[in-house]
């Protein structure tokens, strides 16, 4: 929800808007398939996504769905975030055997409207994106392949200015990660700037995974 009275859900057979807070008719939108993530900017300014393609909200009128540039593979999203009316991001992985190694994170980010190409990164799977300020997201996951590492490792990968950087690991989290599994689960960024993002890491000692918390450096 945008605001009050002003939301949108998706499902399985579509998309349908609330505007004021009356809920309209779920439109017939060329190319769609079953949705799992939408959100939303402001009021009637939305976007969903569902398995391989996204499709955008403008004004109250929803767009045609378009698979996302740059993936040849099966894409999976798994999270989707709107900072700024026509300005979002996408986030999750490619499939294909599921063996380790073989499956690689992506992001694609949404500018004044225009989907662009998806930016695959050195990592499996981005779990969660979340955008604040136009151009400025942050994405996180696990499996950072580079450096290469024989066990799961979170990483995070920000993006300032439109530009997606480098994804890292998450530091001081490798002394920590003595069980050799850890992992993103979700990020949030803040409208004004500025991205925490939370997850896991497992204890050799006890046996059990542990939570742990990471804000971006300002």
């Amino acid at each position: 929800c945008a605001s009050a009275g002003n939301c949108a859900a998706a499902g399985a057979d579509g998309v349908v808007s609330e505007k004021n807070g009356t809920w309209g008719t779920a439109p017939a939108i060329p190319g769609l398939g079953e949705i799992g993530l939408v959100s939303c900017a402001s009021a009637g300014n939305c976007a969903a996504a569902g398995e391989g393609f996204v499709v955008s909200e403008k004004d109250g009128h929803w767009g045609t769905a378009q698979g996302i540039a740059g993936l040849t593979a099966h894409a999976i999203i798994t999270s989707l975030s709107c900072g700024l009316a026509g300005n979002c991001a996408a986030a999750g992985y490619t499939s294909s055997t599921h063996a380790r190694g073989q499956d690689q994170g992506f992001v694609v980010s949404q500018h004044n409207g225009a989907w662009g190409t998806a930016r695959k990164l050195p990592v499996e799977f981005v779990n969660s994106v979340s955008c604040g300020p136009p151009g400025t997201c942050a994405a996180g996951g696990t499996d950072l392949l580079i450096p290469r590492h024989p066990y799961s490792q979170a990483f995070v990968v920000i993006q300032i200015k439109g530009r997606w950087g480098t994804a890292q690991a998450i530091p001081g989290l490798a002394a920590l990660n003595t069980g050799r599994n850890s992992a993103i689960n979700s990020v949030s960024c803040a409208p004004a700037g500025g991205c925490s993002a939370g997850g896991y890491y497992a204890d050799r000692h006890s046996g059990d995974t542990q939570a742990f918390v990471v804000s971006q450096a300002r």
